[in-house]
């Protein structure tokens, strides 16, 4: 058997003869979903898959996404500028949204995640402008479930400062993993991030907080963050996306917080594309990245974790539901190893989302994707346009790329 013979639904038994994120020849047998060593409890010659010219790499994880929003960006008006004019330009379009509209958009986003490699994805849901204010939650809280044997999505409710306290409660009462907010965006900043802390826990829910989308190195409400869940129990969820501004401390200060952030328990979750796009419209020299210091908050032992963010829409014109694409970002952008920024949107965003490993290590579960490519700083290079996606030891999508060049 080959890889050209695999068909979407079918039970790989074995892979042979692929390398893996660090460039090693590997070969690994899968038997009832799980990974085993080669030879143990594998299949027959005959049946073994043949991988070579292919590499095995952890499954993808994107652990901030708003798929809620996702394709709209037309629709609203191809706004191009700062985070504050995508805001303005999502708060005029989005009363139009029918609610009708919103599962099945976050749904093609989602089958774009899936057939790129990313089997773990955590979204945030926004509250509806008109008609059910929860019905972005729902929409998400339904594919979840419809989609759990192809993808682990998490779901976090994002609460705007002005939105009644009875709204986060009901969402509370829905399927969702933790709630989210973006007090640096509000009036109060303060006053907002104590509500959502608040309201977590009342519930008994963690937080994953849009934290600090600024280049104003005034903004840490993360020193504030830091306060609050200290004192939270190991374990318990405490995320913080963005961090933007970050990347424009003094170095010596720059050392206190992450000292502070470490020491709280947070994990960073770092959206290169996004940040990119949208910071920095004010600085037409020395444009700043807007990237947070990853190699500072890696070398703090701070948990690390990568996503897309927006896929199209105001925030973000780009983005085609494949953490590939941040992978070279987080190279090119942030100066990441390839190896570091592949284990960044793969094994360690699986960690910051507390799900199993999945690294084709005995004994767990069969989750990977095949990419052509003969190393891994190849694969990214090209995209990965040729991709099999494996979820339990069963084939759940196949790309390939087909050229017909000229005679």
């Amino acid at each position: 058997m080959n890889l050209t013979s695999l068909r979407i639904g079918q039970n790989i038994s074995a892979v042979t003869g692929a390398s893996d994120v660090h460039d090693r020849p590997i070969s690994f047998s899968v038997a009832d979903g799980v990974i085993s060593k080669p030879g143990q409890n594998g299949p027959r010659p005959a049946d073994a898959v043949d991988a070579k010219g292919w590499m095995a790499l952890p499954p993808m994880a994107d652990v901030h996404a708003h798929i809620d929003k996702a394709f709209t960006w037309n629709e609203a008006g191809r706004p191009q500028g700062t985070l504050e004019e995508a805001i303005a330009a999502w708060f005029r379009y989005s009363p139009t949204i029918k609610d009708s509209d919103i599962k099945p958009r976050a749904e093609r986003a989602l089958r774009c995640y899936i057939a790129s490699g990313v089997t773990a994805l955590r979204s945030h849901a926004d509250f509806a402008c008109g008609g059910d204010p929860l019905a972005d939650i729902r929409a998400l809280v339904e594919l979840k479930h419809e989609y759990r044997d192809y993808i682990d999505l998490q779901v976090v409710p994002l609460i705007k400062s002005t939105m009644p306290d009875e709204y986060l409660y009901e969402a509370a009462k829905l399927d969702i993993d933790f709630l989210g907010g973006a007090p640096h965006d509000a009036k109060d900043p303060h006053h907002d991030l104590a509500r959502i802390i608040r309201a977590a826990e009342d519930t008994g829910l963690g937080v994953d907080i849009h934290t600090d989308e600024t280049l104003d190195p005034d903004m840490l409400t993360i020193l504030e963050y830091a306060g609050y869940v200290k004192d939270w129990e190991p374990g318990r969820m405490r995320s913080a996306g963005h961090c933007v501004s970050l990347s424009v401390q003094r170095p010596d200060r720059l050392e206190r917080i992450l000292d502070t952030v470490k020491e709280a328990g947070i994990s960073i979750i770092t959206n290169p594309q996004t940040n990119l796009f949208l910071q920095g419209w004010h600085h037409p020299v020395a444009t700043p990245r807007g990237i947070a210091p990853l190699k500072a908050i890696r070398a703090h032992g701070i948990p690390l974790a990568a996503g897309g963010d927006n896929l199209q829409d105001p925030f973000n014109p780009l983005n085609r539901g494949d953490m590939l694409e941040m992978v070279a970002l987080l190279i090119e952008a942030a100066h990441l190893d390839p190896v570091d920024a592949y284990l960044t949107a793969s094994s360690e965003g699986r960690k910051v989302m507390g799900l199993p490993a999945a690294d084709l290590q005995p004994g767990q579960p069969a989750d990977f994707v095949l990419v052509k490519g003969n190393y891994l700083s190849e694969a990214i290079a090209f995209g990965g346009a040729d991709r099999i996606v494996v979820r339990n030891g069963r084939v759940i999508a196949i790309s390939h790329k087909q050229t017909d060049m000229l005679p």
